[in-house]
């Protein structure tokens, strides 16, 4: 036996980050390339795919492509290592539209259907950590690509604005201190049944439950012990605190704390459903000192 670290998640700064185009997933006969692929120490975690703005087509069509894909099983392996896909055609979300037509949006690889989430980001400082864009890098960039012709072009210019949707949404989920969030603590495994058949589906965060965990830690740092996080109805307060159990562990063990965290609700039909989606998520076990300590007022204490 030996110990294996793929990726180094205490000093972040320590892995290899590069990004390819057209890198060739291929077994066999069958290959896709996706257009813009980031490696993290060699493994091919993410990969973005970018369309023509104003076609109504393009997402969907490459929702429905990639779908395809996931039920591939010559594509399985490429799929289990690839924890993010982020799909752009450049516009700006058509907010009358339930169906993701247009925009940036992402997902994690699941076997069974792509879910599209929008991103809307809340830090409006989170500019400020890009480094100026180097001519020299850019012209080599376009050069080993063939489209130093496009350089100048108006279209060109429009794309590589830090402020278009593609860009936004990359800079939101691909910083170094977001990604490692999301690599680390924000994709799941949960146990399903449809059709009398199990599955495991694959669930990432979603943009505010990033932002909550984001602002958890935040007070905890300003010694802030208490407060509350509103929800509407299916918004995903159950994912919040699964996805939050594993961050505010490892937060409060580097502080050499030993945290336990309940789960508490005002009706039973509440507790059965969040009990059974903890259950499916290998989180939540029935524990016989539970129930004594609630009567006897020590978890209040503690």
């Amino acid at each position: 036996k030996f110990n294996c670290k793929l990726i180094d998640f205490e000093d972040f700064e320590n892995n290899i980050f590069n990004v390819v185009t057209e890198l060739s997933y291929k077994n066999g006969e069958d290959e896709f390339r996706p257009d813009i692929t980031v490696l993290i120490n060699g493994m091919p975690l993410i990969f973005i795919e970018v369309k023509k703005p104003n076609n109504r087509e393009g997402i969907l069509a490459e929702r429905d492509r990639i779908n395809v894909r996931f039920k591939n099983q010559k594509f399985k392996k490429f799929m289990n290592i690839t924890q993010l896909i982020l799909f752009s055609n450049n516009n700006e979300y058509d907010e009358e539209s339930i169906t993701p037509i247009q925009g940036a949006f992402y997902t994690t690889p699941d076997l069974e259907e792509a879910k599209f989430n929008c991103f809307r980001e809340e830090d409006p400082e989170i500019n400020k950590s890009l480094l100026p864009l180097d001519k020299d890098i850019e012209k080599e960039v376009l050069t080993d690509t063939n489209l130093v012709s496009i350089l100048g072009t108006s279209e060109y210019l429009t794309n590589k604005d830090i402020n278009s949707p593609t860009n936004r949404i990359i800079t939101s989920l691909l910083s170094k201190d977001r990604i490692k969030i999301i690599l680390e603590y924000g994709i799941a495994y949960v146990n399903t049944v449809n059709n009398l058949v199990s599955t495991i589906e694959k669930h990432i965060m979603r943009y505010p439950q990033l932002f909550a965990t984001l602002a958890i830690e935040k007070k905890l740092n300003n010694k802030i012990k208490k407060g509350i996080i509103w929800h509407t109805q299916g918004s995903g307060k159950t994912a919040l605190a699964y996805f939050n159990v594993h961050y505010l562990k490892d937060y409060y063990q580097k502080k050499n704390i030993i945290a336990k965290f309940y789960f508490i609700t005002d009706r039973l039909d509440l507790a059965t459903q969040a009990k059974n989606e903890f259950e499916n998520q290998k989180l939540s076990e029935l524990r016989d000192w539970l129930l004594p300590m609630l009567m006897n007022g020590q978890v209040l204490v503690n």
